[in-house]
């Protein structure tokens, strides 16, 4: 497993107590699939902070995974996209199936997907049209 770690040069806005993250996965269903990437991103000391946990081989999922509850325990929000239908309830799969006692909650999320999508029919008429 290898944890790559960038520091932005600018701080991005992220409200305090939240961050970032997007998981990547061998396939869809989460009974058979893992997770071989999460990115997260954070605000930390006024520096923007990028991390990437990477699974070299299907193998290292629960390294991964405890790296990133080890990365994120302190935050009490998180931002994603998709992530209330995908990404949370995947990654709470995958960490009960390697009995690692953290669940993450869809509560603390907020969905770009949920805030973006009422204005989806509006987008499309203005790219017909």
């Amino acid at each position: 497993m290898e944890v790559i770690t960038k520091t932005l040069d600018e701080l991005i806005d992220i409200p305090p107590n939240h961050l970032v993250f997007d998981i990547e996965t061998t396939g869809l269903n989460s009974n058979y699939c893992k997770v071989i990437l999460i990115g997260i991103l954070f605000n930390k000391n006024n520096k923007t902070i990028i991390k990437q946990f990477f699974a070299n081989t299907e193998n290292d999922e629960k390294e991964l995974l405890l790296a990133f509850i080890n990365c994120i325990k302190n935050y009490q929000n998180h931002i994603t996209f998709n992530g209330s239908n995908f990404d949370i309830p995947f990654l709470n799969n995958r960490l009960k199936k390697h009995n690692i006692d953290f669940s993450l909650s869809k509560n603390n999320d907020i969905d770009i997907l949920k805030l973006i999508k009422p204005f989806k029919e509006k987008s499309l008429y203005l790219i017909v049209n």
